[in-house]
């Protein structure tokens, strides 16, 4: 079962294995919303990951990973329009390897957490902004040199 936005603990017992996609390169970048705090960043390559799900949050065993590359113009919706192609691409290397596959345990060095997005951690952004909106600004800002601090 794969599970994407759903919470873990409450399906994972009822099967086998249960599969989540992460979007970053872990041990890097555990927790809540990698993608967007990526984005804040100013990163151009997104790693997309496929693992076990674990009682710890984004500990499990790896069964692949892929990169998205992004070109520093694209709206949110565009960004998700590369990404998902990618969690459908590794969705379907889960199930012809399923049977087969020795997953890889994650390093124990390097181990970054993202924090829970808060209203804090937008402080420097417009309260009026969308989330998409904020997206584009702080990506376009990013290219211009500006700190996207408005």
């Amino acid at each position: 079962m794969f599970l994407i936005k759903t919470p873990r603990l409450l399906l994972r017992n009822n099967f086998s294995k249960t599969l989540v996609i992460h979007e970053s390169d872990l041990p890097q970048g555990r927790g809540w919303s990698p993608l967007v705090w990526q984005i804040l960043e100013g990163s151009n390559v997104i790693p997309i990951t496929l693992l076990e799900a674990e009682d710890k949050v984004d500990s499990g065993d790896i069964w692949n990973k892929s990169f998205v590359q992004l070109e520093d113009h694209e709206t949110f919706s565009e960004i998700n329009n590369k990404i998902f192609p990618e969690k459908l691409k590794l969705m379907d290397f889960a199930i012809q390897t399923f049977s087969s596959i020795t997953p890889v345990t994650q390093s124990s060095e390097n181990i970054t957490y993202y924090q829970k997005r808060t209203p804090v951690s937008y402080t420097h952004l417009r309260a009026h902004e969308t989330e998409s909106y904020i997206v584009c600004r702080l990506l376009l800002e990013k290219k211009k040199g500006g700190g996207g601090v408005g």
